[in-house]
């Protein structure tokens, strides 16, 4: 592998790190406020804190592949990158549906705001740093395999036009 290219994933996957970290972070709040009673009536967060196992499936699934990429050798590449593509796409679509959660969510005492304010500042780091791995691993991936991986099985022929980094 191309020491360029090695670096990039080393750069990609420390971003993806740093999105796990406030993945936590957010999973823990937004459990905890399922728990407590300034939320006990957010018929939401039940539901985020399931969509919040398939978040973490998805980071976890991304760093995994890039972390084997980077250690054995005889991985294919090109089927490999294609699925960490996958992944950050599948989890920047469930991130932006826990923004629209987050906005329904209105605790019925005041101490309870600082928890919805924490949730939003954990889930605005977790996409943010998410996008940052995904746009750092694009400057490497040629844009087939980049819309590939965005767009599993439709073949666009004007894919050059359409990529769209996470």
């Amino acid at each position: 592998m191309h020491p360029m290219i090695r670096a990039t994933l080393w750069h990609t996957l420390k971003y993806l790190d740093q999105s796990i970290v406030a993945e936590q972070m957010f999973c823990s709040l937004i459990v905890e406020m399922s728990h407590i009673p300034p939320f006990s009536k957010q018929s939401s967060l039940p539901n985020m804190v399931e969509q919040n196992h398939k978040t973490s499936y998805y980071r976890n699934l991304a760093a995994g592949h890039l972390r084997r990429l980077l250690t054995d050798p005889g991985l294919d590449p090109d089927q490999t990158l294609m699925w960490v593509v996958q992944s950050l796409t599948s989890a920047r679509n469930l991130d932006a549906q826990a923004d629209k959660i987050l906005a329904g969510v209105h605790p019925q005492e005041p101490a309870g705001e600082t928890f919805v304010v924490a949730a939003k500042a954990w889930n605005r780091q977790r996409r943010r740093t998410l996008k940052y791995a995904a746009r750092t691993l694009q400057t490497i991936l040629p844009t087939a395999l980049w819309q590939e991986g965005v767009n599993p099985g439709r073949q666009d022929e004007h894919s050059s036009n359409q990529r769209s980094a996470l």
